[in-house]
């Protein structure tokens, strides 16, 4: 199963929580002090909102696309590569992010946002600690820029 992925900072998670939860009709899947994630079926998406400070908040978040196959990540890295050779791509192999293992491939279109194809090898994932990729989630992990360039997919 494919879904897709939004990463939203919200000023006060709490307020988020209750806000999505009405919306989508759920209490989230998953939560901890500086995040909570909606996990749904129908419609299919991944909805994660990561706590972050009002006054620094970056409203632009992230978009993504979870796959149920590792090989899908690698697909998605080989079909992007193939657009040219302007294409940079970020590759996060077995890297621990929003507090679960996961590898990804990360690319930011043409009009700056950044796109993340990933596959989750651990979901429930307390162990593996907080959000330490900077690519993860920017403005938690001390970075506020992405690291892939804008790539030109024809």
């Amino acid at each position: 199963m494919s879904r897709v992925h939004i990463a939203l900072p919200v000023a006060h998670l709490g307020d988020s929580v209750r806000f999505y939860t009405t919306l989508l009709g759920r209490e989230p899947a998953r939560r901890f002090a500086e995040y909570a994630q909606f996990l749904l079926d129908d419609p299919n998406l991944n909805l994660a909102l990561t706590a972050e400070d009002g006054n620094k908040l970056d409203r632009g978040g992230h978009f993504g696309i979870e796959v149920s196959a590792l090989e899908d990540v690698e697909a998605a890295r080989r079909r992007v590569q193939a657009a040219g050779a302007d294409v940079d791509v970020d590759v996060e192999a077995d890297t621990v992010c929003c507090h679960a293992r996961q590898t990804k491939v990360w690319v930011v279109d043409p009009d700056g946002r950044r796109w993340e194809v990933f596959h989750v090898a651990e979901r429930e994932s307390r162990a593996l600690g907080a959000m330490p990729s900077a690519a993860c989630c920017p403005a938690s992990c001390g970075s506020t820029s992405p690291r892939s360039e804008a790539v030109p997919l024809r």
